[in-house]
């Protein structure tokens, strides 16, 4: 005689044959998290290392796991920006606002990404807006100053800079600049030309 599973018994295997599909199926976001957390930190491992290539890989992994997570995205972009890749680096950046508007140092590396590509106009509005997010950071007043400066203006351009000195006096030093790849020789000529004027101003001005 053939025996056949009764009505309760094919229940339960149907409904375990279902959650194990489901199990199979649905991403282990504990196991994803714990990969993205891994890869960022290779990546930052990389990066200090100079190995850009090694970040990159790195990182655009992190993003194919989770394309929101905006230090993953801030973290590419800051490797293309120091890696000459002025473009993608804008892209990355404007994609880190896209998730965190107020992230104020998305916005002055964008500045520094557009500026390297000879878009002083888009360079001077998104450090406007950095400045706009943290007042008080005199690295955003110093380019806002740059920006300023090689738009015309170098009355405004003195203004953030003597702000930014206020803030951190280093700023009106050379040696502030030397280990930072995103300020050219010829910007920090620039600057040391506005220090001199300041000096010239300190000067001239009564007692």
């Amino acid at each position: 005689m053939r025996r056949t599973l009764g009505p309760s018994w094919a229940g339960v295997v149907g409904l375990t044959l279902v959650a194990a599909l489901v199990s199979i199926a649905a991403p282990d976001t504990g196991t994803a998290a714990r990969s993205v957390e891994s890869l960022l930190q290779s990546a930052s491992a990389h990066y200090r290392a100079g190995r850009l290539e090694a970040a990159i890989g790195d990182l655009e992994s992190a993003i194919a796991l989770e394309p929101s997570n905006p230090q993953a995205r801030f973290m590419l972009a800051n490797a293309r920006l120091r890696g000459g890749e002025y473009r993608r680096a804008a892209e990355e950046y404007r994609a880190t606002l896209g998730l965190e508007p107020e992230q104020s140092d998305a916005q002055l590396n964008l500045g520094f990404a557009l500026h390297r590509l000879g878009d002083t106009t888009s360079a001077v509005e998104a450090w406007r807006r950095a400045v706009e997010r943290a007042r008080r950071d005199p690295l955003a007043r110093v380019a806002l100053a740059l920006g300023e400066l090689r738009n015309g203006d170098e009355d405004a351009a003195l203004l953030h800079y003597s702000i930014a000195i206020v803030l951190e006096p280093e700023t009106e030093t050379r040696d502030y600049y030397r280990r930072d790849f995103r300020w050219r020789p010829q910007d920090v000529d620039a600057l040391e030309g506005l220090s001199r004027r300041l000096a010239a101003e300190r000067t001239e001005s009564p007692r």
